[in-house]
């Protein structure tokens, strides 16, 4: 692991991605991609590498220049549930003080499917994460090989 670092390379059986589609329940349209559910099947090691890599940005990229105080989204401590919880918080403040409340919401449909490969860098990049860690992750992303099987076994 520590020579695919420094070697920037993803060994080819690493990057081979299985993807099986499931029938997600109760859909009255299965010729509409949507009504599937994506399961991705990857290599143990290459999933150990990308923990790794994950403990190292937190350990260092992101205590030293930590995400927006607001985003509940990769941040310790904080999920969805946490987010919700933010939102309610306000709304009950502003009726139990006769206040007006105005919230706006916004689903950005495959969000992280359409982030590109330069986004991601420069992100990277804005948080001081070391070059050889970037260099390994856009080749991770962008060397990957994709199998897809339509009949799950």
């Amino acid at each position: 692991m520590r020579a695919c670092l420094a070697l920037n390379y993803v060994p080819r059986g690493w990057r081979e991605v299985k993807v099986t589609f499931i029938p997600k329940p109760d859909k009255s349209d299965y010729t509409d991609p949507k009504s599937y559910r994506p399961i991705s099947l990857i290599s143990f090691l290459l999933k150990t590498m990308e923990r790794m890599c994950e403990r190292e940005l937190r350990g260092s990229a992101l205590m030293n220049l930590p995400l927006h105080d607001k985003q509940h989204a990769y941040s310790l401590g904080k999920s969805t549930e946490s987010a919700l919880h933010q939102v309610i918080t306000k709304i009950e403040e502003a009726i139990q003080n006769k206040e007006i409340c105005l919230g706006s919401f916004i689903d950005i449909e495959s969000a992280f499917d359409r982030t590109n490969f330069t986004s991601i860098k420069c992100a990277l990049s804005r948080h001081k994460v070391e070059p050889a860690l970037i260099d390994w992750i856009e080749n991770m992303l962008s060397t990957r090989i994709i199998n897809i099987s339509t009949n799950p076994k």
